[in-house]
């Protein structure tokens, strides 16, 4: 048993418990103490798969220590964090939430995750993720995660022990992987902000899964936050800002995409809502007409579905009973595709992020809902699962590589918040969260202290 908790960690930021530590008022041994006490307390929320307990605690009182000899420390020193259960981490059990990758601790981890530690965070345990980024379901090697907001209803993936894990409190912030939203969808039912940064800014190789889509991300309470993660997992040297000295953004709506796709009224209303209030506090909000996003989400699917049979292939001869039914199925689709429409789709992708930087001529970011659905158990239903609308606002970015942010905008009747996606140029990750910034001071009280 772990001792009662030193610190409210179920609100705390990094920038909060970095104050904190720097200032002497709070020391990391206690700090991973909180934290462990709320995992243990939490765990039907099954947020998380394995737990570093005594790890975690034999690196606080490292940091503990060199910080009062005046060691020059990292920015994340001392800082608790989760990482998805699906990113190889040296040294650490890395299960996939499936059998068969049961024993499994790999000898070599992401550019990214290095750069995590190597700052000086704490890992405290590995967040659930579903197996190998599928559909979640009772056949996973461990159940799948609940939403803290409303427990009644299942977390959404497939980073959704990262987003349970953050919002309940159990750690400052937690590290997944978004291939068609799969950050930005757990962050947005759960109150939070996460970026997926352009293609290519984080390093993500080597984190198994599909190579041309897939950008590692963190799930976090603010945007200052957010903005700390990726300078420390892109390697950035020059800080980006807050935000503090540029206008309100032009913001480009996609209307007509929007009205047609499968939007619940709560989202819509809440979308409708945040634009007001943006427009309110000097935004021009503009009307913009894209072109060929509808078969670019059809795109995403078929890259996604083809690279990930192409990464599991083998381990389905070697150890296929160790999958379970869902993750099979997941793993086999890209076995029916061609190669032939498989490159097709990598052009069109393309072709689409041309399309999509031209819009910026006009704007400083595209807004719209992050996910159509308030609950993951809508986004499952056969028709919305087969046709890919959970994504319909997600997946493209992951096609054309553009960076896209997440920020709370609202709560359903459920209590389970709601998200708004911000798109900025190609590789402008910068300036996409000084908008961020913007926006969410604009915006109030996040979504989750009001769930709360």
């Amino acid at each position: 048993m772990v001792g009662p908790p030193a610190v409210d960690v179920t609100r705390a930021t990094i920038a909060d418990l970095l104050q904190r530590l720097d200032a002497g008022s709070l020391r990391a041994r206690e700090l991973v103490g909180s934290y462990l006490a709320l995992i243990e307390a939490e765990a039907s929320l099954h947020a998380l798969t394995t737990v570093f307990h005594d790890e975690a605690i034999a690196q606080s009182e490292r940091v503990d220590s060199r910080r009062a000899s005046g060691d020059d420390l990292g920015p994340l020193a001392g800082v608790p964090i989760t990482i998805k259960d699906s990113i190889p981490t040296i040294g650490l059990p890395t299960t996939c939430n499936s059998r068969s990758r049961l024993g499994w601790v790999p000898t070599s981890e992401p550019l990214a995750i290095t750069r995590v530690r190597d700052a000086g965070a704490i890992v405290v345990a590995k967040a659930t993720p579903n197996e190998f980024l599928g559909i979640p379901s009772n056949d996973d090697l461990y159940p799948p995660p609940r939403n803290p907001f409303n427990r009644d209803h299942v977390a959404i993936g497939s980073s959704s022990g990262s987003g349970v894990a953050v919002a309940a409190g159990l750690c400052a912030a937690s590290i997944g992987t978004d291939s068609a939203g799969s950050v930005r969808l757990p962050a947005a039912q759960n109150g939070l902000v996460s970026l997926k940064a352009t293609r290519g800014r984080i390093p993500s190789g080597g984190s198994g899964a599909e190579p041309t889509l897939e950008v590692i991300g963190a799930l976090t309470r603010t945007v200052a936050d957010t903005r700390l993660m990726f300078e420390v997992m892109s390697g950035t040297r020059e800080r980006a800002g807050g935000g503090a000295g540029i206008d309100p953004p032009t913001i480009g709506v996609p209307r007509h995409y929007i009205d047609t796709s499968p939007v619940e009224v709560e989202i819509a209303a809440s979308f409708t809502r945040a634009l007001g209030t943006l427009a309110s506090a000097g935004s021009r909000v503009v009307v913009v007409e894209p072109r060929g996003w509808a078969e670019g989400r059809m795109a995403t699917f078929v890259i996604l579905y083809t690279e990930h049979h192409h990464a599991h292939r083998g381990w389905l001869r070697r150890a296929g009973d160790g999958y379970g039914r869902s993750a099979r199925l997941y793993a086999l689709q890209g076995a029916f595709v061609s190669a032939a429409d498989y490159l097709r789709c990598r052009d069109y992708g393309e072709r689409l992020r041309d399309a999509v930087e031209a819009l910026f001529d006009d704007v400083d970011v595209l807004a719209m809902p992050t996910s159509p659905f308030v609950t993951a158990e809508a986004a499952r239903r056969p028709g919305e699962h087969r046709q890919g609308f959970n994504t319909v606002f997600t997946g493209i970015f992951n096609l054309t590589g553009h960076p896209a942010i997440t920020l709370p905008c609202g709560v359903s009747d459920l209590g389970i918040p709601i998200g708004l996606q911000l798109v900025g140029r190609y590789a402008n990750d910068e300036r996409l969260l000084e908008h961020a910034a913007s926006v969410e001071r604009a915006m109030g009280t996040p979504a989750a202290e009001v769930a709360a």
